[in-house]
């Protein structure tokens, strides 16, 4: 499935899969050569990553179960990603193309 995220201040990001399910999330982007045709995945009601078996940097946009933007971090492969009290769920999107700051509310479309 595929969505769109915004936010109040016109930033937006089309093309976004979701990954709702355990093995969606479990897999993400493990061994994947690059980013999939969508610019990003929004993992659903998870609370933190990895990078193993990733071949390629990421940005990882952190949210609160009310989609605020409570982090951000650039993972490079085979790392943690930053343990931050409070997120529900977490979007991957290429490195270099984070457009999203701490505060700001996001909605799908």
């Amino acid at each position: 499935m595929s969505v769109k995220l915004s936010t109040k201040n016109g930033i937006s990001i089309e093309n976004v899969r979701l990954a709702e399910h355990f093995w969606t999330r479990f897999l993400g982007l493990m061994g994947r050569r690059s980013m999939p045709s969508c610019n990003a995945l929004l993992l659903m009601k998870c609370g933190s990553i990895h990078t193993f078996f990733m071949r390629f940097s990421i940005d990882v946009v952190y949210f609160s179960r009310d989609f605020k933007v409570i982090g951000v971090q650039t993972i490079r492969p085979w790392r943690f990603g930053k343990i931050i009290r409070g997120v529900n769920h977490i979007l991957e999107i290429p490195s270099g193309n984070n457009v999203f700051k701490l505060g700001d509310v996001i909605s799908i479309e």
